[in-house]
């Protein structure tokens, strides 16, 4: 399964088995979690961590199952880092879903006094990625947070093309990619503008994950376009 094609498979589920990660997933995760850290970033992968989603009064019912997670740490309100962890989340989130596991972004339902992540002086948790083996049939919690999602956005909304005629092919394929994308709220707070033959991108205030929002849709614009964001050099391929 290519990159690509994770994005289609990738879909959110907060219900998982209690089969654990093999060693050769985690080696992989691990690897990519490295090459994120040298950007000052502190991503951690805790593979015993239930007591972060076992309150219902911190996760709502909305989640069950959960053993593995993603601590998503890095320098304390800063937006790059925020971006970065964005990007490189999303990019283990498609990496697990080549590996037939299945993953949710989680920014406040969780236990933060629960969980196993080390937090240096000066870093700040931004949020979680669970990890695991999605159970066969969807919980009442997830057809509970499936009932709040918003309407589908539309290309119109997230670009602008500034050109002649229609917008070139590999701009468009980026651009559908980046509607796939998953966002807090389901808000998709991002716009991506092309001009002269360079794509910049943007995001809109979102409650605060604005940034870690945009990180994702940058990754998902580059699969879907063959398009290299500077500074967020890719080191992955789409093979």
């Amino acid at each position: 399964m290519t990159l690509k094609e994770a994005i289609d498979v990738r879909h959110s589920r907060r219900s998982y088995t209690p089969k654990r990660l093999s060693g050769q997933v985690i080696h992989t995760l691990t690897n990519i979690i490295d090459e994120a850290n040298r950007e000052h970033l502190h991503i951690q992968l805790i593979t015993e961590g239930e007591k972060a989603f076992s309150s219902l009064l911190k996760t709502y019912g909305l989640f069950s199952g959960v053993h593995t997670y993603l601590a998503m740490v890095g320098p304390k309100d800063d937006p790059q880092a925020q971006q970065l962890l964005g990007y490189y989340g999303e990019l283990l989130i498609l990496t697990a879903s080549q590996h037939g596991l299945s993953s949710c972004w989680v920014g406040a339902t969780f236990d933060q006094g629960n969980t196993r992540a080390d937090i240096a002086p000066g870093e700040q948790l931004y949020c979680l990625i669970t990890l695991g083996y999605a159970k066969d049939h969807t919980s009442l919690g997830e057809k509970l947070a499936l009932s709040m999602k918003g309407r589908p956005h539309t290309a119109e909304q997230i670009m602008e093309y500034r050109g002649t005629g229609p917008a070139p092919q590999w701009f468009m394929d980026g651009i559908r990619a980046v509607l796939k994308a998953p966002s807090a709220r389901n808000r998709l707070p991002v716009h991506f503008t092309l001009k002269h033959g360079i794509v910049t991108a943007a995001c809109i205030p979102n409650g605060g994950y604005e940034y870690i929002d945009l990180g994702i849709a940058l990754l998902h614009f580059e699969i879907g376009a063959d398009y290299i964001f500077y500074p967020l050099r890719t080191r992955h391929s789409n093979k």
